[in-house]
């Protein structure tokens, strides 16, 4: 590297380096990636925690959807109501 200050190297000099500085950073997510995977293919119970991991996404995924979704309008909510109330079942 030469003595350049940072910030005043020609524009090819810049690319390059900021090029290598994010492959880097992507090899070393990879490499700790992995490191996980392989501490997780170890594990005695990897189909149980896989079974919670499952579990766990679609339960967030079911309340990204009720935080997303247009909601019911509040005439046909009461209409609703009044036809479980009418119906015997007791609705509310």
């Amino acid at each position: 590297m030469s003595n350049e200050r940072r910030g005043q190297g020609s524009s090819g000099e810049d690319l390059v380096y900021a090029v290598a500085g994010l492959a880097d950073l992507a090899l070393s997510r990879v490499e700790r990636g992995a490191g996980l995977l392989r501490g997780l293919l170890r594990r005695d119970d990897l189909g149980e925690l896989a079974r919670e991991g499952h579990q766990d996404l679609k339960a967030r995924g079911e309340l990204a959807l009720k935080r997303h979704a247009v909601p019911e309008a509040h005439m046909e909510q009461l209409a609703r109501i009044a036809a479980a109330r009418l119906s015997g079942t007791g609705g509310a």
